[in-house]
C-alpha cells in the first residue's frame, strides 16, 4: 500500500480450524499504511477470536476500504505519531 500511497481504513482478520472459521472486522479510526497500527489491530481481533486447544490451520488479514493517502480523514482524538510510523517503515526498508 505504501509503494502505492494508500491507506487501508478497515482491516478482516480471520483464523481457522477444521471445524470452524472465525472472522472479525476492524473499523480502523484513521486509515493507515502503517505496519505498526495494522499489526496493533489485528492483534486485537485475534485475542478476541483465539481458542486454547484449537488446531488452526489458516489466518490471515486483509485490508480493504482503500483510499489515497493524501484523502485520508484524520481524527481529533487521533494520538498516533503518524510521522514517526513513517519514518520507523523507511528505516525498516518497508517503506517506498
Amino acid at each position: 500500500m505504501r509503494q502505492q500511497k494508500s491507506c487501508a481504513s478497515l482491516a478482516t482478520v480471520f483464523v481457522s480450524t477444521n471445524r470452524y472459521s472465525k472472522i472479525k472486522t476492524i473499523c480502523l479510526p484513521v486509515a493507515t499504511n502503517s505496519d505498526i497500527e495494522l499489526i496493533n489491530y489485528a492483534s486485537i481481533a485475534l485475542k478476541e477470536m483465539y481458542r486454547e486447544g484449537y488446531w488452526y490451520k489458516k489466518s490471515g488479514v486483509i485490508v480493504t476500504e482503500i483510499v489515497p493517502e493524501n484523502q485520508i480523514q484524520l481524527a481529533i482524538l487521533d494520538t498516533v505519531d503518524r510521522c514517526k510510523h513513517t519514518k520507523l517503515m523507511q528505516v525498516s526498508g518497508w517503506a517506498s
